[in-house]
């Protein structure tokens, strides 16, 4: 039983190795190809660090520094927009947000975050307006479009009220 255990802890190990050498290897290809982005994302998490012990205006600092180096890597502006979340800052949530769908476009989450923080904040208005703009800039957006029948079926059974940051 001992024997067969120490095989099956050896094949485990053998198998970690190989993935932690496939994963240096990835990490080595997209630092050749791209070392900004490596060294935008280490200090994205160095900044993740200190989000986690709630220390968000120096997380900002460093996720600032990161997108000077870097402004194609999606996770910036996910941690800044995140971060100015927590602050409950969330005009600049979405600032973050539009900047990383100006960006990367292709980001998925950037749509379903940003929508979330319009809809946190009653800026239903405004939601409806930039979703519609980017509808037009890219009609065959599928998830654009997905967010803006949302907004207008919220709309249109009485789920939002059609309260704007203005007070209209």
């Amino acid at each position: 039983m001992k024997k067969i255990l120490a095989q099956i802890i050896k094949v485990i190990l053998s198998i970690l190795l190989v993935m932690i050498i496939v994963c240096a290897g990835l990490i080595f290809y997209v630092y050749l190809k791209n070392p900004n982005f490596v060294k935008s994302s280490g200090l994205v998490l160095k900044g993740a660090i200190y989000s986690a012990i709630n220390l968000e205006d120096k997380a900002i600092e460093i996720y600032k520094r990161a997108g000077k180096i870097n402004s194609s890597n999606p996770i910036v502006y996910d941690a800044m927009a995140r971060s100015y979340a927590r602050l409950e800052q969330w005009g600049k949530a979405i600032a973050y947000l539009k900047k990383g769908i100006e960006n990367v476009p292709e980001e998925e989450r950037f749509y379903k975050l940003i929508f979330y923080y319009y809809m946190s904040e009653d800026l239903n208005k405004e939601a409806k307006e930039y979703f519609e703009e980017l509808l037009k800039k890219n009609p065959t957006n599928k998830l654009v479009a997905k967010y803006l029948r949302l907004i207008k079926g919220l709309e249109a059974f009485g789920g939002l009220d059609k309260k704007s940051k203005d007070g209209r």
